[in-house]
Parts: structure tokens; sequence; C-alpha cells
């Protein structure tokens, strides 16, 4: 007897859009990582937060992605214990650290645009690796109730199965969780952010209204007198184009922070809802019916967030992307290249040919120099001596 078995409609494009998440999310952030790695004018406070940021969202990618994917298209958990822990660990190792990494750079924005004479001694290279070293640190202690409450389960009569979902002793713990998980992945992080980034945007409006104000009152003063502001036309051109583009800059680097904390509410929001409401009993545990693709369809957002922010630095960030165009560029030379072996052994015997000959010749020339000054020399005495003889006969 020949059993068949149908493939799901949604098989094929749920698929294909797992692994085109998993491969922009491994190349969007590990292009990310090596450029700030990699070139030390890339070091700054903000790109150091993106980089605990890429690693974050590359973790998630490389580890969760895979496996969830696996997960929604077979009836049974079929990756063991030990996984069905660990990989919703490190996912909300992975959550945490990326929402506690964009507050913690709103934060760093505020103090250094709201307070720019403190920034200097506290916002500096130092302290932020150490607020990142911490960051990470309570990310992996505040992602340790999930170990507690994830729980492979056996289901099945004739035909047993194994299912990898929450499962908390009470009611009230699974409520407690989600809640707690809600709170900290988005309402405490989302309204710190938008504090900051308001106060940042009040702050950057302030600042160009009273650079207009001193722009308008020195060119009225010049205007007194004439001489005086002929010769400082060009000095006065020079600092308002200065501060334009310095304005234009900030505000280029705050737009995209904006977009990436956007971002993240638009693409963790709904899965986190979906979990509290599952938590209070109103959404069922399991994934049928109309369930199923609205909650793929969350997944989804979430894991794409991971590999959005690398998208949005290439179009907003001009640093980005230079640093992206001299990669490829790079690499581009690199394949173009010889790669034969006889090609190189040829180069690197002709290189210490030409090397053996010129050396060779130039001690030639040396030698033939110093012979030459030698000969020189010897003419010279014996002129000399000549000349002595022909005066001493003379005076004879």
């Amino acid at each position: 007897m020949t059993h068949t078995y149908d493939i799901p409609v949604d098989v094929y494009p749920v698929g294909t859009v797992y692994l085109f998440t998993l491969l922009l999310g491994m190349v969007g952030n590990s292009l990310v990582i090596f450029c700030i790695v990699k070139h030390k004018g890339m070091r700054s406070i903000t790109n150091i937060f993106l980089l605990s940021l890429a690693c974050a969202d590359l973790l998630l990618v490389l580890i969760c992605v895979p496996v969830k994917g696996i997960a929604f298209f077979s009836f049974t958990w079929t990756m063991g214990y030990v996984l069905c822990k660990m990989v919703h660990y490190v996912q909300n190792v992975s959550m945490i650290c990326s929402v506690m990494t964009l507050t913690m750079m709103s934060v760093e924005r505020y103090i250094a645009i709201r307070y720019p004479l403190k920034a200097k001694y506290l916002c500096t290279l130092v302290h932020a690796k150490i607020v990142i070293f911490c960051t990470w640190f309570l990310s992996l202690f505040m992602a340790i109730p999930i170990l507690f409450g994830q729980q492979l389960v056996e289901v099945g009569y004739f035909m047993k199965g194994y299912l990898c979902i929450k499962e908390w002793s009470t009611p009230e713990m699974s409520k407690l969780y989600e809640l707690y998980m809600f709170f900290i992945m988005l309402v405490i992080p989302t309204c710190v952010m938008i504090v900051a980034y308001s106060g940042i945007y009040c702050e950057m409006v302030s600042v160009t209204a009273r650079r207009a104000d001193m722009r308008t009152g020195s060119l009225s003063e010049c205007s007194t007198n004439h001489n005086n502001y002929k010769m400082t036309k060009s000095n006065k051109k020079t600092a308002k184009k200065i501060s334009v583009e310095d304005d234009k800059t900030k505000m280029q680097v705050l737009k995209m922070l904006a977009i990436v904390v956007l971002l993240f509410v638009l693409c963790w929001a709904p899965i986190l809802i979906n979990n509290v409401l599952v938590g209070f009993e109103i959404l069922p545990v399991l994934h049928y019916g109309h369930t199923r693709p609205v909650r793929m369809a969350f997944h989804l957002m979430s894991y794409f967030n991971s590999c959005i922010n690398p998208v949005v630095y290439s179009f907003l960030s001009r640093n980005f992307r230079e640093s992206f165009k001299h990669i490829f560029r790079n690499l581009c030379n690199r394949s173009l290249r010889p790669t034969n072996g006889r090609e190189r052994s040829t180069r690197r015997s002709t290189v210490s040919f030409t090397t053996r000959s010129t050396s060779f010749n130039q001690n030639r020339r040396h030698h033939n120099k110093n012979s030459e000054e030698k000969l020189d020399h010897s003419n010279s005495s014996s002129d000399n001596v000549k000349v002595t003889i022909v005066s001493c006969s003379e005076d004879a």
C-alpha cells in the first residue's frame, strides 16, 4: 500500500521568506560587524552600540530562524529537549539585548545633545563598552525564566509526537511571564525612547533657532560697519556652512536611529501582544486554523527586524554606505586577480631575479666608482709628485 502526502500550500512561499531572511540577516549584519571592527574611523560611540545590535541580530538569525523554520513545517518537535530550551533562551537573549541596546543608544544621544559639557566625560568609548558589557550580562540574566517555562511535551496515543511549548506550573505564572516580557521588551523601552528622542528633537529645534538668531544678529551688526563686514564675510559664510552641515549630520543620525526604533516596535509588538493574549487564554496555544498563518507572519516580522537594520544603515548613513562599497570593491578586485599557482610562482621568481640583478648592477657600479676614485686619487698624487720634481729642478 502506498501513502501519498499533500505538501501544504504555504511551504514554498514561507520557506522562501525564511531563507531570504536568513541570508539577508547573515550578510547584512556580518558586513556591519566587519565595517566597524576593520575600520578605525567607524568606531564612534553610536557605531559601537550598533555593533552590539548587529551581534544580537546575527545570533538570532543564525540560531533561531533555521530552527523555527523547521518547526513550523513539521507536526512534531524533532530537535530534542536541549534545543527546545536553548533556542528560545537564545531568542530571548537576543530580543532583550537588542531592545536594551536601542534604549541605551537613545539615552546616550539625549545626554550628548542636551548636556554636551557632561557628555565629554560621560559619553566616551570606554563607558560605551562598559554599558554594552552590562547590557549583555543583564540580557543573559533576564532571559533565564524561559528555561523554566519552555517544555517538551509528549502528545499522541497511537502515534507519539512532541511539542516544544511554554507550559507553566500554574496559569498565574504564565500570565506573569508574558506581562514581564511585554513590559521589559515593549512598554518600558518604548516610553524611554519616546521621551529621549522627543527631548532630542526639541533641543535640536531650539539650537537651530538660536543659531539662526545669532547669524541674523551678527549680520545686522556687520551692516553698521561695512569695512568690517567685508573682512569677515568669508569667515561667516564658512562658519555658517559648517554649522549647517553639523546640524544636517546630527539630524541624519537621529533620523536613522528613530527609524531603527520604529521598525523594532512595529516588528516585535504583534508577537508580544499575541503572547500576552495566549498567556491570558484569550487565544489558543496551538497553531491551527486561522491562527497558524497569522502567527507565522508575526514570527517572520520579528525575525525580519534582525536583517532590516543593515539596509537602513546603507540608505541613511553615508559612512556605512561608503564602507559597504569599499568592501564590495575589494572583493571584486580580489576575484579578478590571477589564482593560478604557476603565475604566482613565475611572478615571484621574476621579482627575485630582477631584485638580484638590480643589486648586482648596483654593486658593480659601486665597485667601478670606487676604482675610478682610487685611480683619480693615484693620478692626482702622481701629478703632485711631478709638480714637486719640476719645481725643485727649476729652483736648482
